[in-house]
């Protein structure tokens, strides 16, 4: 009678399963973001010579170019080698991404996809800050 009063596993395991499961996590590049301007693309891979007047000229084929900013240090004011291009609207930016995603640049592979929002900034802890 000690059997009876056990519970069997396989039952546990089944009421557990009740709970919704655990997804993965889509990969970075498939996942939908809330906010997503699908218009606006995201340039990487940039030589440093390039201005924001010459990354919109290199878009303009593919559509109406409402801002084109490349970004830079504020300090240095150098490039950072990334960009982004605010298209007319969603179909012109897939045809501009499919035709400049890998393309070579000053022997640079252009990466070019749909840009994301840009991320709240994490809480970090680099210690008390010092004043000199």
């Amino acid at each position: 009678m000690a059997d009876d009063d056990a519970q069997d596993p396989v039952e546990e395991t089944v009421e557990a399963d009740e709970a919704p499961a655990v997804k993965p996590a889509p990969s970075r590049d498939d996942a939908p973001v809330e906010g997503e301007q699908k218009n606006k693309l995201f340039v990487g891979n940039l030589p440093y010579r390039i201005e924001s007047a010459a990354l919109g000229e290199m878009f303009a084929e593919f559509g109406e170019i409402q801002e084109a900013t490349v970004i830079t240090d504020k300090f240095t004011g150098r490039s950072k080698g990334f960009g982004f291009v605010l298209m007319g609207d969603a179909e012109q930016a897939q045809k501009a991404i499919k035709a400049m995603d890998g393309k070579d640049l000053d022997g640079r592979p252009l990466k070019v996809n749909v840009a994301r929002p840009k991320r709240e900034n994490r809480d970090r802890d680099y210690g008390p800050r010092r004043d000199y």
